[in-house]
């Protein structure tokens, strides 16, 4: 069995590919490739990789990772072939083959491929391809006051079907008030992990069609009795994205004016008053531990070069 390299090269969604000429194994013939060849003895298949990239066409590439091996027996040998996707700034230069192009990866048809690279390809045409899973039905499994949860039967990318759970939720607004040197902080009792945690304010959309900005004012009038600030968005994130669609959004509140704090019945929580390099050491070094909190602090962090 020969041991054979192949390198697949992607760029900008496409699949570089040489095309074979004339060969006495008729099945090969005029079929699409990936550039490489056969193992010499004493090398590692990586070098025989490199080596077939500068002989075949030309260029030098940087072998990323593995991706795929297949044994396949044709009618006159056997290989064994190991793929890598690599990656090269310079452009090919045909030397060997009858042709080479870069094909779309929602383009690529296995069928025009030397057989021992069809089985590559088609793993190409999932990985990189169309990821997107389709809804196929649903069912509710629970509806309450903050969440909603739903077992959802998808269709994947390969064509086979799987169940996914996800938690729906109105969504959320978080603000990281900066007044000169000093952030504030609210410590808050949350019973989900039994521990109070420190974190900035924040809260739920009173619907899925408020405006984040809007539920970011009022919960900043709440909690720290903030009447008037200039806000910056500082972009959203999705705090559980395995398994809820929850969005929170996230923004900057400078210069504020402080008036009468306005918590509800049901929310009890104190406030502290933290120097801003304070509080990035503190997520750096595990004290904070909420999501929303450490991503707005240390954006704010990279934003000033603190």
């Amino acid at each position: 069995m020969w041991e054979v390299s192949g390198a697949i090269i992607i760029k900008k969604g496409k699949v570089f590919a040489a095309k074979r000429g004339e060969s006495k194994y008729p099945y090969v013939a005029h079929k699409y490739e990936f550039v490489g060849g056969k193992q010499e003895p004493g090398e590692k298949i990586e070098e025989t990789l490199l080596r077939e990239c500068r002989e075949e066409i030309g260029v030098t590439v940087t072998i990323d990772r593995p991706f795929m091996t297949v044994e396949h027996t044709y009618p006159d040998f056997a290989i064994r072939l190991h793929t890598f996707l690599v990656s090269t700034d310079e452009e090919p230069i045909r030397k060997e083959h009858e042709a080479f192009c870069w094909i779309p990866v929602n383009e690529l048809n296995s069928d025009e491929w030397a057989p021992a690279d069809a089985p590559i390809v088609e793993k190409i045409k999932v990985l990189f391809g169309d990821l997107t899973e389709k809804k196929l039905s649903s069912q509710e499994i629970f509806d309450g006051y903050v969440l909603h949860v739903t077992k959802d039967t998808v269709l994947l990318p390969g064509g086979g079907t799987s169940f996914r759970e996800v938690i729906h939720h109105k969504g959320a607004a978080g603000v990281l008030v900066v007044d000169g040197e000093y952030t504030y902080l609210c410590r808050q009792f949350r019973y989900s992990v039994g521990r109070v945690t420190m974190e900035i304010p924040a809260g739920k959309r009173d619907s899925f069609s408020e405006d984040f900005l809007d539920t970011a004012k009022r919960e900043l009038l709440e909690e720290l009795g903030v009447t008037d600030a200039t806000f910056t968005p500082l972009g959203n994130m999705i705090p559980a994205i395995g398994y809820s669609d929850e969005v929170i959004a996230l923004y900057l509140a400078e210069n504020p004016t402080f008036g009468e704090q306005r918590l509800d019945e049901d929310e009890f929580l104190n406030v502290l008053r933290v120097p801003i390099k304070k509080a990035v050491e503190m997520c750096l070094d595990g004290t904070i531990e909420d999501s929303k909190t450490i991503t707005a602090i240390l954006k704010y962090a990279r934003m000033k070069n603190l």
